[in-house]
């Protein structure tokens, strides 16, 4: 847990599995941070759909009735302007263009009218001086491998998410893991 000035090792009850993969966004709206799926660190590659929520305390795994099929490197952020988690996209079975809602107890899948094409390893963050989530970025297969994206997207709530073109943006943009690691000397 960080105070502010160091980090402090907690040593709760209960804890997830090891995993990676995954993202994790502070709920406002429930007081507690949440967490979704990844890749097990366990024999073999398995992908995760569990839930899992922390108070400041302990972590509880979370039983909903509706679940997003297993992910990993999927974007996902708190929307303080509708006080809901949204997810979207990763990697399962292919990229995955599906969007998620977590109101604290449960996942509700939203239908947009608009939606980006698949991708995963993109980034999505709360803007809070205009009240509105915005997702940028990833990855997407194509013929030849990878398509990096530099797209941006916001999130409008119920009416889903809404391309934007600025007239000027990043570079594209995917997490990636290093294959090399160096050190100065």
């Amino acid at each position: 847990m960080w105070n502010g000035t160091n980090w402090i090792q907690k040593n709760p009850p209960n804890v997830p599995p090891g995993r990676y993969g995954e993202t994790i966004v502070y709920d406002a709206a429930h007081g507690q941070v949440v967490m979704f799926g990844g890749v097990s660190l366990g024999a073999g590659v398995v992908l995760l759909s569990d839930t899992w929520v922390w108070d400041g305390a302990n972590w509880t795994q979370k039983y909903p009735t509706n679940i997003p099929a297993p992910r990993w490197e999927y974007g996902m952020a708190y929307d303080v302007a509708h006080r809901q988690v949204v997810m979207f996209g990763g990697a399962g079975n292919g990229a995955a263009a599906d969007t998620w809602i977590w109101d604290g107890e449960n996942w509700t899948q939203k239908s947009p009218a608009t939606v980006p094409i698949a991708r995963y390893g993109h980034t999505m963050a709360y803007d809070a001086a205009h009240g509105q989530v915005v997702m940028f970025g990833g990855g997407a297969a194509n013929g030849a491998g990878v398509a990096y994206l530099n797209d941006t997207w916001l999130w409008m709530g119920q009416t889903g998410l809404r391309g934007i073109q600025p007239t000027a943006r990043p570079r594209a943009s995917f997490r990636q893991w290093p294959t090399t690691r160096s050190t100065a000397k």
